[in-house]
């Protein structure tokens, strides 16, 4: 008896280690070694049903491995066995409902989506249950962002709703521990961030109010990304609405986030266009071509450039450098026409050439007044139609 008890313990010592190397190998994303490693570990827990949270656990570790491989049935069928497993046990944990999460991403990538909505409320219900309430919204917003991708007919409706759950537990936040607070705060201003992008259909306004309504759940959010995307769209709705000083201070706040960042010459160009807006050409000037510096340093050639050096060509005009603003006007029709000839922007950009020969041209015979150049593309002294002289009856 004690030789064979003896023999079940170095049986589960040696289960265990090939466990850890396949949880291991997982973790440095090698499916196969895992899967190795891991089929190892489930043949020698077999002999003894005692350890039935090793057993699950290589189970579920089998599932992700298969799943990384792109072998869905016995990634499925693993998932499954994990889950009779856990089921005999009468054990419901956090990584049950993981599970389910990953079932229902399987079932999405299939467009299954039946089977999708199944193993997504499955997951809910588990989070529900053992009162997690940060990894029930992760789930809820796992389930919006992959319904919110899919071709499937209502997808936007259907992501909305799963948005509106998250923001509906705000309820429970008294109930979520310090350590989750972080997480569970993230994923409330992904939500408002979700629902705001959708009702712009409604109203920029109706967006915005989602908008602000994130700005209570920023305290102790350390994720740079989702901080950015915020400031960003409220900089963007704040222009929409012509409230340029807000607009102004969340766009600049976003360019303290954005460094090296893909976004951070298109803040620049807002910034450009609000001080535009506000009739403070020099900074606005200063702007555009910071913008237009960082698409140059990082040799990128699209139709944002295009945009920011059309934009130049404007702040340049309205400064009165007319030679430059035909430059980078030209330069910007140059892009759209190599890139992207069917962009509405070409006939902007051509629009702004145009003007800045006439200017050129009206400059031949006079020059521009103090007033001119702050507030005006044309010189007033010139380019002006004469009004026509009422004959007499």
């Amino acid at each position: 008896m004690c030789i064979r008890d003896s023999s079940l313990i170095n049986a589960h010592n040696e289960a265990y280690i090939h466990k850890i190397l396949g949880k291991l190998k997982l973790s440095h994303n090698e499916p196969e070694e895992a899967i190795i490693q891991f089929l190892k570990a489930k043949e020698l827990y077999e002999a003894n049903e005692a350890y039935f949270l090793d057993k699950a656990e290589i189970e579920g570790g089998l599932g992700e491995a298969y799943n990384l491989e792109g072998d869905k049935e016995r990634s499925v069928e693993y998932f499954h066995e994990y889950i009779a497993t856990m089921g005999s046990a009468s054990m419901v944990n956090a990584n049950l409902g993981k599970l389910y999460e990953k079932l229902g991403e399987i079932a999405a990538r299939e467009n299954s989506w039946a089977e999708f909505l199944d193993h997504f409320g499955q997951a809910a219900k588990v989070y529900e249950s053992t009162k997690n309430w940060g990894l029930l919204a992760n789930c809820y917003y796992g389930a919006a962002e992959l319904v919110s991708t899919s071709s499937e007919e209502l997808s936007e409706e259907k992501a909305m709703q799963y948005a509106k759950s998250i923001i509906d537990l705000q309820s429970k936040a008294t109930e979520i521990n310090k350590h989750e607070k972080p997480m569970f705060n993230t994923v409330l201003i992904k939500a408002f961030l979700m629902i705001g992008q959708y009702s712009k259909k409604v109203s920029i306004e109706h967006s915005l109010e989602y908008y602000e309504n994130a700005l209570v759940f920023i305290d102790k959010v350390s994720d740079k990304a989702v901080l950015l995307n915020l400031y960003e769209a409220l900089a963007s709705a704040y222009y929409k609405t012509k409230a340029y000083d807000k607009s102004l201070a969340y766009a600049e706040k976003a360019i303290v986030l954005a460094r090296e960042d893909e976004d951070e010459p298109n803040l620049h160009v807002l910034v450009g266009r609000v001080y535009g807006k506000l009739r403070l050409w020099d900074q606005s000037l200063k702007s555009f071509e910071t913008a237009v510096n960082l698409f140059e340093c990082r040799k990128i050639e699209n139709e944002s450039k295009a945009y920011a050096v059309m934009n130049l060509g404007v702040a340049h005009s309205n400064m009165g450098n007319i030679e430059k603003s035909i430059e980078f006007a030209s330069i910007a029709v140059s892009i759209y026409e190599r890139i992207s000839p069917e962009s509405i922007n070409l006939a902007n950009a051509y629009k702004i050439l145009a003007m800045s020969y006439k200017d050129k041209g009206c400059l031949l015979y006079t020059s521009p007044s103090p007033r001119d150049l702050s507030t005006s593309r044309m010189p007033s002294s010139a380019c002006k139609k004469k009004k026509k002289k009422k004959k007499k009856k």
